[in-house]
């Protein structure tokens, strides 16, 4: 995983296809589906969902992966660091099973948590469809107006609060 310039996440993996040509590599972004009012249209956008985060898939092991990683930090611009578990003496710079799994869960086969729906009933979100389906508790905050939601994930060994769609369909006391 890959920290960015927030905003330059789309050139650097523009400039991570152009440096390493390793068949057994694959940047991506995941993103999130929201729905905003423009113009007095609702339009569905999707926007990154870890702002200033890269994923590399790779089957290069860690320290191949790590040494050619900071050549590529060095030369470009948008690259701050790489990251990894633990302290300068820890060399996990993959994503431990459980924190993917989670991730791919609430992403998808097309790494994009989907735009949810659901109600309240008095102080609980019960969520109807969507990405967030049975996983209510992540919820920390809904923002109604912008149909968002708050949620907590653990990545790379750190608890982050990240944005979700949700919309609430209705309010029940």
């Amino acid at each position: 995983m890959l920290f960015v310039k927030t905003g330059y996440e789309y050139e650097m993996i523009r400039q991570i296809n152009k440096v390493w040509r390793f068949g057994a590599l694959e940047p991506f972004i995941p993103t999130y589906e929201a729905l905003h009012k423009r113009g007095g249209k609702e339009q569905r956008e999707k926007r990154p969902l870890l702002p200033g985060y890269i994923f590399v898939e790779s089957e290069i092991e860690n320290i191949t992966f790590a040494t050619s990683a900071r050549k590529l930090i060095r030369i470009s611009d948008c690259a701050l660091k790489l990251l990894r578990y633990g302290g300068l003496d820890n060399f996990q710079f993959s994503m431990i099973v459980e924190e993917r799994e989670k991730l791919l869960k609430l992403c998808g086969d097309d790494l994009c948590v989907d735009m949810s729906q659901g109600f309240i009933v008095g102080d609980r979100i019960v969520v109807t469809s969507g990405a967030l389906i049975g996983m209510e508790s992540l919820i920390r905050k809904i923002d109604r107006h912008k149909r968002e939601a708050t949620i907590e994930i653990k990545i790379m060994g750190d608890v982050r609060q990240v944005k979700v769609g949700l919309e609430i369909v209705s309010k029940i006391p």
